[in-house]
């Protein structure tokens, strides 16, 4: 079965078990800068202790100007309930000052820019233009980077940035936001990264991670 065929079978299974993100995902957020901070939130953090923190913030500041009159500490205590609260405290302190001063309070667009902002790396930079900008790019996370290496798609050594490239350009443009919404479901429900539940998996069939194992099992026997 060849790629174009293989990314179809993973879409259609996505598709049909997670379709109830697809709408949420094709949704653009209007505020660049609380999809920026609420990603710093999230680094490292489950995602309702991420909805948690962000939601305790935002009700009490929600532009750079509010937050920088916010202190390290009460800005720590606001987003305690993430974990690593003072260190994400400090990077969202030192980005909003930033932003103000650099930018005029606004959060750039381009991926460079965002990059140069304390505490954002690759992928915190596109989700950022993904959900902040509505850009059609795909985010590599921890769950996006394991999945297509274990079905066989990119090499196990591939490089985040590698497998961002190889991913863009199998899936097209208007499917991004929703494949890298539920390639995360998918990873932390079905394709964990310990005892992935493979008998949940439709596409087993051409995954190389679930041939070796099923052959590594035979052998065991």
């Amino acid at each position: 079965m060849n790629l174009e065929k293989q990314y179809k079978q993973v879409k259609d299974f996505l598709r049909k078990r997670y379709r109830d993100l697809e709408t949420a995902a094709e949704q653009r957020d209007s505020d660049p800068y609380k999809t920026l901070v609420s990603c710093i939130i999230s680094q490292r953090t489950k995602e309702e202790r991420t909805r948690e923190a962000s939601k305790k913030l935002f009700m009490k500041a929600q532009t750079p100007q509010e937050v920088s009159k916010l202190d390290e500490d009460r800005l720590a205590e606001l987003i305690r309930p993430a974990g690593m609260y003072n260190q994400k405290a400090s990077r969202i302190k030192k980005l909003t000052e930033m932003l103000l001063e650099k930018h005029g309070g606004k959060v750039p667009e381009s991926r460079e820019e965002l990059m140069k902002l304390p505490g954002v790396g690759y992928k915190t930079a596109d989700v950022t233009r993904c959900f902040g900008f509505g850009a059609e790019t795909i985010a590599v996370d921890t769950h996006v980077n394991r999945i297509p290496k274990r079905i066989g798609w990119v090499p196990e050594k591939a490089t985040f940035e590698q497998v961002k490239e190889k991913l863009e350009e199998l899936v097209p443009r208007k499917e991004r936001r929703f494949f890298h919404t539920s390639l995360i479901h998918f990873g932390r429900e079905i394709c964990q990264p310990i005892k992935p539940r493979c008998e949940k998996c439709s596409f087993t069939e051409f995954c190389e991670y679930y041939k070796k194992n099923r052959v590594q099992k035979n052998k065991a026997l």
